[in-house]
């Protein structure tokens, strides 16, 4: 079975125009590597970048980093982000995210 984990969050502050959308997927590729799929902008839109890493720690702590920064939304654009999927999310336990 190959791992698998998916989160997507959405900041909203509709009274200042404010609706950014974020998600991380990371999966096994093929031969062993993981790949993690960035999705992020506006909601309905935005950008699409790929990471490849050698082995599922390092993939793990990019994306706890990147969910680390994700946690500071409130002070840097003014609302914070939601939980809007989840799938595996046993696959960051006991990462401390």
């Amino acid at each position: 079975m190959v791992a698998r984990f998916v989160i997507a969050l959405e900041a909203r502050a509709p009274g200042r125009n404010l609706g950014r959308a974020y998600g991380l997927e990371a999966t096994q590729g093929l031969f062993g590597t993981w790949v993690v799929e960035l999705r992020h902008g506006r909601i309905g839109g935005g950008r699409v970048r790929l990471l490849a890493f050698e082995n599922e720690a390092a993939a793990r702590a990019e994306i706890r980093r990147r969910l680390k920064r994700r946690a500071t939304a409130p002070g840097r654009i003014g609302t914070g982000y939601q939980v809007v999927d989840l799938h595996g999310g046993a696959w960051l336990e006991g990462a401390g995210a």
